[in-house]
């Protein structure tokens, strides 16, 4: 009897340890809103790799460009799409069609 307390102690304590890492270690990084002052999640992040007309390919993986699709700086409301290059580290906002609606400069390319 004490062994089934003992390893129902334990399952609780792994589902527990679970979802705390499951918390910290998510894929949403928090970053500065500048246009309202408050604090947004990006829904993705990685290393722009190439971008066309119709889609952008981060971090290995191919997103589709939504029809209105923004480009922001850090520092800047609205960029230029030439200001993202190979080698930029972004951030995204991503719809419910797994289409990009915002792409945020992070990190220039310093080559």
């Amino acid at each position: 009897m004490k062994l089934f307390i003992k390893l129902k102690i334990y399952f609780i304590f792994i589902v527990i340890v679970c979802f705390y890492a499951a918390c910290v270690f998510s894929f949403e990084m928090p970053c500065p809103q500048y246009e309202k002052g408050k604090l947004f999640y990006y829904n993705s992040c990685g290393i722009l790799n190439h971008y066309d007309r119709d889609f952008f390919v981060i971090s290995d993986k191919v997103l589709k460009k939504s029809a209105s699709v923004s480009y922001h700086g850090l520092k800047f409301r609205h960029i230029n799409e030439k200001n993202f290059k190979k080698g930029c580290i972004v951030g995204l906002r991503i719809n419910k069609k797994n289409e990009v609606t915002d792409i945020y400069l992070i990190k220039n390319n310093t080559n």
